[in-house]
């Protein structure tokens, strides 16, 4: 095979796929390479969710469906059910805007952009931007939407009434098609107390406010924004599995050298052999993150189950 040429993209090397039927999309440097100068910290997790979302057999039938519901126009039927079976993707990851970014991935930019083959560095800065900023809101905060607006007022002339705390609390759960989330309204008097009873009056909310029965929580111990090295180290060993589900390590060294270079970087000894293990290392540790963070996925990710080579 002759090394791949500079892609439409700009990039300099795409590695081209190895499947006979020649469908598979060329793998650009933007699909396994995530450095930091490219993917801010700031940038990791929706990176990561829309990386791994791309890998998802279940995603790309959601939007696959979500992009036929589009083409119907006016004819198209009431989009609640597909709602609802795109509301069922839950990722185990503690990001405040999860939800609706799974639902804007889905049904916008896979069903209506048709942008499941585009990695996340090749989307516009402001694309980016736009999908982080404006989905980083916890959706149960958006009381309008819901059954609820008109019972929180209510809750809050009740508890108003009966209470002479700083913070005032009303809470309800929001309906079915949230999930198990609620929706938690207070009312701070910041004229009637100083910074430092408002935040001692919130440490003691948050350890007395009960969870709701029935309810447990998904997320795992150590899955949440702290440790932007675990997920890069994940999206890395997603980049790798790409490459090694396209070449072996031969391959790799005879028709992209600089890839495979990449990849032996840090190694001791950077013969094939050497860098075939730590690209099934890889592989490995991407389809346990893979497991872990899309435990809805009941199939093996795409780069894995399309690849045209047999390994262990």
């Amino acid at each position: 095979m002759a090394t791949a040429p500079a892609c439409c993209c700009g990039f300099t090397e795409c590695l081209q796929s190895n499947r006979s039927d020649g469908m598979r999309p060329s793998l650009t440097e933007n699909d396994w390479n995530f450095p930091k100068g490219r993917v801010p910290d700031e940038e990791l997790i929706p990176c990561l969710l829309w990386e791994f979302l791309r890998e998802s057999v279940t995603v790309r039938d959601i939007a696959r469906d979500w992009a036929a519901w589009i083409a119907l126009g006016k004819a198209a039927p009431d989009q609640t059910p597909l709602s609802l079976r795109t509301q069922q993707i839950r990722p185990v990851i503690n990001a405040p805007f999860t939800d609706t970014f799974i639902h804007s991935v889905c049904a916008q930019c896979f069903g209506f952009a048709k942008w499941f083959d585009q990695p996340w560095q090749s989307l516009s800065e402001k694309t980016r931007r736009n999908l982080t900023d404006s989905n980083r809101t916890n959706p149960a905060l958006f009381v309008g939407y819901g059954l609820h607006a008109t019972g929180f007022v209510q809750a809050m002339r009740e508890k108003r009434a009966e209470s002479s705390d700083p913070l005032v609390q009303a809470r309800a759960m929001l309906p079915e098609s949230f999930g198990d989330q609620e929706a938690v309204l207070l009312v701070i008097d910041w004229g009637r107390y100083d910074d430092a009873k408002i935040r001692a009056e919130f440490s003691t909310l948050v350890d007395a406010l009960p969870r709701p029965e029935g309810i447990k929580p998904t997320v795992q111990s150590g899955s949440g924004l702290q440790n932007p090295n675990e997920w890069r180290g994940k999206l890395n060993s997603l980049g790798m599995a790409r490459i090694y589900a396209r070449y072996d390590a031969t391959q790799l060294s005879a028709t992209h050298p600089s890839v495979y270079r990449a990849v032996a970087k840090g190694l001791s000894d950077d013969g094939p052999v050497s860098v075939a293990k730590k690209l099934r290392a890889a592989r490995k540790r991407f389809e346990e993150s893979f497991a872990t963070l899309l435990p809805f996925e009941s199939k093996p990710p795409l780069c894995i189950t399309s690849s045209r080579l047999t390994r262990p």
